[in-house]
């Protein structure tokens, strides 16, 4: 027999086969995993009844509630020295201190706080629903994030707080075009701003 080129010397050679492999394990008897299951299911029948019966308030950990509601406090700088400040509750009532008037709340999600200027009902209602949707106030400008440079007004304005369970620290302006986007994402919690862009 004649080999004309490579791979034909292999044609020729036996192949080998794998080793056989093992048979499967026996089981164990059902005695044994009879045995393993009883003692467990007598553990957790004796144990069931006691942990249902425990009193819920005798528990060591602390237990966790959630917060109570968002309380924002919104500091607006009109950029010709006027300084506003008022107080944002959204989802519960403010703790009212006593010998003080009632609260001035008109509905159960939303209620205004104290205000050096005069806040309605309506008006805290639509800012806490605007939270809600945003799911919060809005973040800062991201990183490298390319801005027109429109300046829209000296106008500043912080938010500080508690709004979802989250600390919140929120800096505005209208420095530029996305400044200008954040505060108008953030209407009506930051007031409207005339003639500006």
């Amino acid at each position: 027999m004649r080999l004309n080129g490579p791979g034909q010397l292999d044609r020729l050679r036996p192949v080998p086969r794998p080793a056989p492999r093992p048979g499967p394990l026996p089981r164990p008897h059902s005695r044994h995993r009879l045995g393993l299951r009883l003692p467990l299911a007598a553990v957790l029948a004796a144990g069931l009844p006691l942990l249902l019966a425990a009193d819920a308030t005798a528990s060591p950990w602390p237990s966790w509630s959630p917060p109570a509601g968002d309380h924002l406090t919104v500091t607006v700088n009109d950029g010709a020295g006027k300084v506003t400040t008022h107080d944002l509750y959204c989802g519960a009532e403010p703790a009212v201190p006593a010998g003080t008037a009632e609260s001035t709340a008109t509905s159960p999600k939303a209620s205004a706080g104290a205000s050096t200027e005069p806040s309605t009902g309506e008006s805290t209602a639509a800012a806490c629903d605007r939270l809600a949707r945003l799911g919060g106030p809005v973040g800062p400008v991201p990183p490298g994030q390319m801005c027109s440079m429109i300046y829209g007004g000296p106008q500043t304005a912080q938010v500080t707080g508690v709004s979802q369970g989250l600390t919140v620290n929120e800096r505005y302006s209208r420095a530029n075009g996305c400044e200008v986007a954040r505060w108008k994402e953030m209407a009506p919690v930051l007031p409207p701003v005339g003639g500006g862009a």
